[in-house]
């Protein structure tokens, strides 16, 4: 040889076969991580859309400030009346879901100054058919797409409403009967008194004499 540090074709084709073959190694095991990991996110993904689609409340994702609906359950379609087609490319004032818009504003404007989510907040909503539901809200922001976006779960209580008014008006029912029934047993001896204390006077000179 020329020289002892000079390399001949077969060190050369030696070196140049171990490199590719650590290349395709490589690339190899990355492409069976990545195949791995696509495979678990979606995995995850398909548990997340079973349970926001069966969850029986209705549950909407919108954008903070526009109120554009991104996702909406099939407990809202159920609740709301209104179908994921008719709510394309439509806002929540849109559609007039908030009894009083304002309301969502309040609530989104309480999020950002605590910093933290809602928890079971009283409002009033509206049905496709224009008819009014009570609900408790619970809320918290979210991330859709790089874009400020707010999860909403709403939970009808329109039964529980219906049932306390009517308990309520049992009772008062009640009170109003135990009023009149106070004053007409008051009027009731009001006007014996009279009559007994004859008799009683009467009795007690019968007694004497």
């Amino acid at each position: 040889i020329e020289s002892f540090y000079s390399t001949d074709i077969i060190q050369s084709l030696t070196f140049l076969s171990t490199i590719s073959m650590g290349l395709l190694w490589t690339f190899g095991l990355i492409l069976v991580v990545n195949q791995r990991l696509s495979s678990e996110l979606v995995e995850t993904r398909n548990h997340f859309e079973l349970i926001f689609e069966t969850i029986p409340d209705a549950v909407t994702i919108s954008e903070i400030e526009s109120g554009l609906f991104l996702n909406t359950n099939k407990g809202f379609s159920q609740i709301s009346g209104l179908s994921k087609e008719e709510i394309k490319g439509k806002t929540v004032y849109d559609v007039n879901l908030w009894k009083d818009p304002k309301e969502r504003k309040r609530a989104i404007k309480n999020i950002k100054d605590n910093g933290a989510s809602i928890m079971n907040h009283e409002f009033v909503f509206r049905r496709k058919d224009g008819s009014e539901f009570t609900a408790l809200v619970s809320a918290t922001p979210i991330n859709v797409n790089e874009k400020e976006s707010i999860l909403f779960v709403i939970h009808d209580i329109t039964e529980i409403k219906q049932k306390e008014y009517e308990i309520a008006n049992k009772n008062h029912q009640l009170e109003l009967a135990n009023t009149e029934k106070d004053k007409f047993f008051s009027i009731i001896a009001h006007d014996l008194r009279g009559p007994f204390s004859s008799i009683i006077g009467l009795s007690e000179l019968l007694a004497d004499s």
